[in-house]
């Protein structure tokens, strides 16, 4: 309560530009957290086709450079921005029949990077939270039934992300306290990339 929420499709410029212009005419747009989870077309790279390809890093990565110049001129006048992107560990870690998926998240990273290169003495920051396998609904319903129990076991600490643990590491990146941390990316993957595939061997190895 308290909040107004308003809905717009932030991959469509005329929804987008519609949404900053409200927006604007409260008050500049000081923190933007944003993440899209659109992991088509999964399929292994041999299978996957040059448009194919083309329409997912236009439809997943093309948004942000639309955001970006939509809020940033707010922020340089006020000398103060956080940004917060939602990317995932497969960008550093790849991930079988997720090459688009890798790509568009590996883009936005490199976009979030420059970011902060270029806006630092703006008192503007930007960084990347990168989780790993969280337990929500819907994705648990992106894996097959006995895939997901064991991604979530495939981690230093034996069980899958919470949203909570993703949102507090989203929530320190854009404190306004946080004006010294640019440019980073965060794993929130419960150790997901300490040798993962090593330990998750080792581990069933000695339950059976």
């Amino acid at each position: 309560s308290g909040h107004d929420h308003l809905a717009a499709d932030l991959t469509d410029p005329a929804d987008l530009s519609r949404l900053c212009a409200h927006l604007h005419r409260i008050a500049p747009v000081d923190v933007v957290v944003t993440g899209l989870r659109v992991r088509e077309p999964w399929t292994r790279l041999e299978h996957t086709g040059t448009d194919a390809l083309a329409d997912a890093l236009a439809a997943n990565v093309a948004y942000l450079a639309d955001l970006i110049r939509a809020v940033l001129p707010g922020q340089r006048r006020t000398g103060f921005g956080r940004w917060g992107v939602l990317s995932s560990a497969v960008a550093a870690l790849g991930g079988e029949g997720q090459g688009a998926y890798v790509a568009q998240k590996a883009a936005l990273e490199g976009l979030v990077r420059t970011l902060a290169l270029e806006e630092g003495a703006h008192g503007i920051t930007a960084n990347v939270v990168a989780p790993g396998f969280v337990a929500t609904a819907a994705t648990r319903t992106a894996y097959p039934p006995e895939v997901a129990p064991a991604l979530g076991a495939a981690t230093a600490l034996g069980r899958a992300v919470r949203p909570a643990e993703v949102a507090h590491a989203v929530a320190a990146r854009v404190h306004p306290d946080a004006g010294a941390i640019t440019g980073t990316t965060l794993p929130v993957t419960g150790g997901t990339e300490l040798g993962w595939a090593i330990g998750a061997a080792v581990r069933e190895a000695r339950r059976t």
